[in-house]
């Protein structure tokens, strides 16, 4: 099965439409699996590459949110603090880990004549954080919503780091029978992470 559109998640129903030993080729976040049906009914296997299709919608009236409507949404008054900024939240296999763990969590890169801003925001719970750096390894901070969005996104790429910066490509996907998906590096008997 190849799908042609991005995903969240791989739907538990597409598990039951391909045989055993079977192969389904997905686009999930910004990187491209292929897992492989087990004999257990669930699936498993690499990411190959990176990838970036447009999103699979359930409705055919749902729009996704622009940048422009992050933007807008993190505009407003929060709570502002000082936080870490580590030099490597630009890097592409980390934004790669961030859509596959959190996929709801749109970011936007701002440049403008008074420097660069990274916004995050998520539209369903309305939580958002706008970070500017102001010196080596550090940010100001605001942020407003039931989420420290911020505080989310600087611990995964401290585990990213932790973990030696893998690519996607050593990345890997279970899909268990039941739809619980497992993040996991280099091999599948090293789980990282249960995807919500």
């Amino acid at each position: 099965m190849i799908a042609t559109c991005g995903l969240a998640r791989l739907p538990a129903t597409w598990l039951g439409q391909v045989r055993a030993g079977g192969v389904i080729l997905a686009n999930l976040g910004y990187a491209l699996a292929r897992l492989t049906i087990t004999e257990d009914g669930g699936a498993s296997g690499p990411f190959t590459d990176y990838a970036a299709f447009m999103r699979m919608r359930s409705d055919p009236h749902h729009t996704s949110a622009t940048g422009r409507d992050i933007i807008e949404m993190a505009s407003g008054r929060g709570t502002s603090a000082t936080h870490p900024f580590p030099d490597f939240l630009d890097e592409r296999p980390l934004e790669c880990l961030r859509v596959l763990t959190d996929p709801d969590v749109v970011k936007v890169v701002r440049h403008h004549d008074h420097g660069v801003v990274h916004v995050l925001g998520d539209p369903a719970s309305r939580s958002w954080a706008r970070a500017r750096r102001t010196s080596p390894g550090h940010a100001t901070v605001v942020h407003s919503g039931p989420r420290n969005l911020w505080a989310e996104y600087v611990r995964l790429a401290e585990f990213w780091d932790d973990h030696g910066r893998p690519p996607p490509t050593r990345l890997g996907l279970t899909v268990r029978p039941d739809g619980q998906h497992v993040l996991w590096l280099d091999r599948p008997e090293r789980p990282i992470a249960e995807l919500p």
